[in-house]
């Protein structure tokens, strides 16, 4: 029995258009996402072509099999722009132009010229079978063969589509040999083709519309969880420097000292304060001022090891958290070190300036000491610094 094959062209126009709305909205949702767009608008050409083909007989054939075949195909270059766009692709359009001028001289030639139905078929088909076998190689090259991946789903649905178009082309080429009639041309005769390829186009085309929403919603999800992510680290990054900040002090030592208890290993606080650095900002300006903060926490950053941490708590003062220590006598030595560093000579903008830092120690002895009281000992250790002439370090209480 032959199905109706006009019927079936509505359908799958009514479904592709349906498809292209979805996308549409999605896309007028997300206006970021490009590739909704290309999708949208690439299923919305591919379904006036199937109108228009639907309409032979009622409309000239130039706009029914000329026009409504190149957007068709026009509409598959569509789909393959959005997923240049999905996978961050250079796309190029001079194949596609190409591609179609070719296409559109074709048809006309097996239209009106050198009228062939099966010329006819064999240009749009072998067209769509080139884009959609590329389209199934894109997505599926890079599903990670994960079998129910959105990309996977789009993938197959393409391929379906490419597959099923070789095997049509297979068939109109060789359809008068004796063992195509003997086992399926009597089930595909003209008219069941169509109506096939039609059933084929509404299936695949629903595949690859759910997987391109898939995949959006997937990145979506991404981005936005990228966005929070950021935002969680800009609130705990000082924006100057990109050292930790006050935010997470409590947090980050809270953790240290717990690590300290359980390896029995030293810990030390060391709080550390810039000499004179209140004249770089009066005599050379901010602008300067900022960019000695920034070279003093590069060179903090680069003397420390990846156990320690340093963090800005504002203005000059920075904090410098000690772990994994042997004995007393390491945070000697790295006190030395960063007074050193510190104290050596920062170029600015052609300018030498000469600031120097006094740091203030505080050792977590496993006796219960709590976050603040460690700050609070540190500052005093700086204080005491400070009073006993600057540029050097004290340690709170006599610990040596």
């Amino acid at each position: 029995m032959e199905l109706d094959i006009r019927s079936l062209s509505f359908a799958c126009t009514s479904i592709l258009a349906t498809n292209a709305l979805v996308l549409a909205i999605f896309w007028i949702k997300h206006k970021k996402q490009t590739d909704l767009g290309l999708y949208a608008l690439g299923n919305l050409f591919i379904s006036i072509s199937f109108a228009l083909v639907g309409l032979r007989g009622s409309i000239p054939d130039f706009v029914s099999l000329v026009a409504g075949n190149t957007i068709g195909i026009a509409g598959s270059f569509l789909l393959i722009r959005g997923s240049f766009v999905v996978f961050k692709l250079k796309y190029n359009r001079w194949f596609e132009d190409i591609a179609l001028s070719l296409v559109v001289v074709l048809l006309i030639h097996a239209t009106y010229y050198e009228p062939s139905l099966k010329e006819r078929v064999l240009v749009v088909s072998s067209t769509i079978i080139v884009q959609y076998l590329y389209l199934a190689f894109l997505f599926l090259k890079r599903s990670n063969k994960e079998p129910l991946s959105p990309i996977t789903i789009t993938g197959i649905s393409f391929g379906l589509v490419s597959i099923y178009m070789l095997f049509r082309n297979t068939y109109s080429v060789f359809e008068d040999m004796s063992m195509f009639h003997d086992t399926i041309s009597a089930y595909l005769h003209e008219g069941n083709i169509y109506a096939i390829t039609y059933i084929v186009i509404m299936t695949a085309s629903t595949g690859w519309t759910i997987g391109i929403l898939l995949i959006n919603y997937t990145r979506i999800e991404k981005e936005r969880e990228n966005v929070i992510l950021e935002l969680q680290k800009l609130a705990r990054t000082d924006p100057l420097t990109g050292l930790k900040n006050r935010l997470v002090i409590d947090e980050i030592m809270e953790l240290a000292t717990k690590r300290a208890q359980r390896v029995r290993k030293e810990m030390a606080l060391l709080a550390l304060d810039l000499d004179g650095f209140k004249e770089v900002n009066d005599t050379h300006g901010h602008d300067v001022g900022d960019e000695v903060l920034r070279q003093v926490s590069k060179r903090l950053s680069q003397t420390l090891r990846q156990t320690d941490t340093v963090a800005r708590l504002g203005g000059d003062e920075f904090l410098v958290i000690l772990e994994n220590l042997n004995s007393k006598e390491d945070v000697k030595d790295i006190a030395n070190k960063l007074v050193e560093i510190i104290n050596e000579t920062y170029i600015v903008k052609k300018l030498s300036i000469n600031v120097t830092t006094s740091i203030g120690i505080a050792i977590y002895e496993h006796n219960n000491e709590n976050v603040q009281t460690l700050l609070k000992n540190a500052d005093l250790a700086l204080y005491t610094m400070k009073e006993s002439g600057k540029g050097g370090y004290s340690f709170y209480k006599q610990y040596f």
